[in-house]
């Protein structure tokens, strides 16, 4: 195997492994945090192992989010000489994505919250299944914005990612 086509498994690996442990680690935070909204949103049995469940779903969506990003990333990494990328510059590059990500998982859920916080009877009427006691909203709010907060973080990562990674590479 030749340098290059290490750098690249290597940089597919490393897109993989980070959308399974962004996916997983924030669903199970998430999963504790409002069963109830996995319930709503995704028909789940109260009566089932919604935590658990809810870490494996973050691992199967954070997985597929890996394999866009490893699609992307190692078509660029291919595209560029071998010499021009070592294998800590891809973690690095990796890791300060996945950061991007976690941050904007963070703000969306604070976003929500708030907005739940603040105007608690637009949020019940905009948002599906939204519970009726505060607390459980509050939660509830949490777990939905900070999944369109890493989602948005995903796709803002991936599209400016890809130019900061190309434009690395080639120089």
């Amino acid at each position: 195997m030749t340098s290059k086509s290490s750098k690249i498994i290597f940089t597919l690996i490393s897109c993989l492994l980070m959308g399974i442990a962004i996916g997983g680690g924030t669903n199970t935070i998430n999963g504790l945090v409002s069963p109830e909204y996995f319930i709503n949103i995704l028909g789940w049995s109260p009566s089932g192992n919604v935590w658990g469940m809810s870490i494996i779903q973050g691992i199967v969506e954070g997985l597929i989010y890996g394999f866009v990003f490893a699609v992307v990333y190692t078509a660029i990494a291919a595209s560029k000489p071998y010499s021009t990328i070592q294998n800590p510059q891809i973690i690095r590059f990796i890791l300060n994505i996945g950061a991007v990500i976690l941050i904007m998982w963070v703000i969306g859920g604070i976003l929500a919250v708030v907005l739940a916080f603040i105007n608690p009877d637009f949020y019940r009427s905009a948002i599906i299944a939204a519970p009726s006691k505060t607390g459980a909203m509050l939660r509830y709010a949490w777990v939905g914005g900070s999944i369109w907060g890493g989602m948005l973080g995903g796709l803002l990562s991936l599209v400016v990612g890809a130019v900061l990674f190309k434009n690395k590479l080639s120089g």
